[in-house]
């Protein structure tokens, strides 16, 4: 295992290198918070509405139902596993100024869960807006390396666990918008 770990570290030191303390410092600051719950579910939410208007309030309700079991699971792995974050290991000056120094449950990577989650649930609710949304997701991904806040494998296991299960589910479940605006209809496979 300590292998794996010495080279997770080694890209983490790759990818910090390319920061140039300028506009891509910047940019990966605020997409970074694209991928935090309280942003991430709101986005989400006000997209639904939009698309479904009267449709959208159940809609949301099944997202974050479908949600639930990955999450308590991300929730449980952080605990378990207490990965120590960058800013631990390499001291606080590897992360950028003014983002939050945390300095534990490093992994899985709750940002990337959330963004790849919201990934999940787009393509599984509506295939056009799922594959826009897909470079941010990985943007978003990118974003927790590039600031300091993780490292590349707690990154790219919150993308799974967020994205595998909740499209899994959702796609199971067969989601179909009735013409009816008030009702949903459930077609399992």
């Amino acid at each position: 295992m300590e292998p794996f770990i010495t080279w997770d570290q080694q890209i983490f030191k790759r990818i910090i290198q390319l920061r140039d303390h300028g506009i891509y410092d910047l940019l990966f600051t605020y997409l970074t918070e694209l991928g935090s719950y309280r942003y991430g579910a709101v986005l989400l939410m006000c997209l639904i509405l939009w698309c479904y208007k009267k449709r959208g309030l159940k809609i949301i309700f099944l997202a974050h139902v479908i949600a639930l079991p990955s999450t308590l699971v991300l929730i449980l792995l952080k605990r378990l596993i207490d990965r120590p974050r960058p800013a631990a290991i390499f001291g606080e000056h590897i992360q950028i100024a003014g983002t939050e120094i945390l300095n534990h449950f490093s992994f899985p990577s709750g940002h990337a869960f959330t963004a790849f989650c919201l990934l999940g649930l787009l393509l599984a609710f509506n295939k056009q807006w799922g594959l826009l949304f897909l470079p941010l997701a990985c943007l978003i991904g990118f974003s927790r390396i590039y600031i300091g806040a993780h490292f590349p494998l707690d990154v790219c296991v919150g993308s799974i666990i967020g994205f595998v299960p909740n499209y899994w589910i959702a796609m199971r479940l067969k989601i179909k918008l009735k013409s009816s605006p008030d009702r949903l209809k459930f077609k399992t496979f």
